[in-house]
């Protein structure tokens, strides 16, 4: 799920819609000139015990796979022999960017991907291809941010003298790492339930409803679906016209008399089964396959 979704409420906080904001060239700089500081704050004081925004190298047979994977559904991605290289993949993304299924594709990738994490080791960011980086700028709002502003505040007081505590500074900044890292994947987890309660409180509201939407994943107990950046599962049971049967080599359903096939970034019309605040789940029922043209009609 997104963590950049915007969800548009009333005056009674209940939702109306859900966006995904453009950045504007005003926030790209901004977002710039922010990178930029993490950048050069981490590579300034590396010689000292300094907490990291870390990105590890992901497992290579794992991203080999997920590529492989794509091509089998029809996206064209390119062969590359170094996928440990970071500039391979952002080449990878930057190519598909226009691509109507980018969302898709970009997700798949991102899933190959280690976390990132903090660390009181350096082991680079291999996302933003950075040797150096850690998370500087926002000391009102994040724990690690706080601590570098008091690591550079303590060593500049010092005059850069702390060699008796070193072994003990390394130690808390280790600690403070990982329960920093925790934190962050519980606030992840907070935000996706909320985005989760909103949509499935919305979409209580249109029950029996059609909507247009795509086919984002397909596992072996159902289909992903997403209608106006709202995510749900259909059932393979609730999949008008015909059983489907589901390959898991090639991640398309097949319907047994019919032999239509639905595949990841399909456009279908979809019917709101049962929707449900409390336990944060959407049904849906596809009714039929569509073409791409009418998927901005509700």
């Amino acid at each position: 799920m997104s963590s950049d979704l915007y969800i548009e409420l009333d005056e009674k906080n209940k939702p109306l819609q859900f966006n995904n904001p453009q950045q504007r060239t005003a926030e790209k700089i901004i977002e710039n000139f922010m990178l930029l500081a993490n950048k050069t704050v981490a590579a300034n004081y590396s010689w000292l015990p300094f907490i990291y925004r870390i990105h590890e190298i992901p497992d290579k047979d794992t991203v080999i796979n997920i590529l492989e994977f794509l091509r089998k559904l029809g996206y064209k991605i390119p062969v590359i022999k170094n996928v440990e290289n970071p500039k391979c993949l952002q080449g990878i993304l930057k190519k598909l960017s226009n691509d109507k299924d980018f969302k898709i594709i970009s997700n798949f990738i991102l899933r190959g991907m280690k976390k990132a994490r903090y660390s009181n080791e350096n082991l680079g960011h291999f996302a933003l291809a950075y040797e150096f980086y850690t998370h500087f700028t926002s000391p009102i709002r994040r724990l690690c941010d706080l601590m570098i502003h008091i690591l550079i505040d303590k060593y500049e007081e010092n005059n850069f003298v702390i060699n008796e505590e070193i072994e003990q500074l390394e130690q808390i900044l280790s600690e403070v790492s990982i329960q920093a890292s925790y934190k962050e994947r519980k606030a992840i987890e907070a935000e996706d339930e909320a985005n989760m309660m909103k949509m499935a409180e919305y979409m209580e509201g249109h029950i029996n409803e059609y909507f247009n939407g795509k086919i984002i994943n397909i596992t072996s107990s159902g289909v992903i679906v997403e209608t106006n950046n709202i995510i749900g599962h259909v059932n393979f049971s609730d999949i008008k016209g015909d059983f489907y049967v589901f390959n898991p080599e090639l991640f398309i359903l097949t319907g047994k008399r019919n032999k239509k096939t639905l595949r990841i970034g399909d456009y279908i019309r979809l019917k709101v089964l049962n929707a449900s605040k409390e336990f944060r789940t959407i049904d849906f029922e596809i009714s039929e396959k569509i073409k791409e043209k009418v998927l901005s009609l509700k």
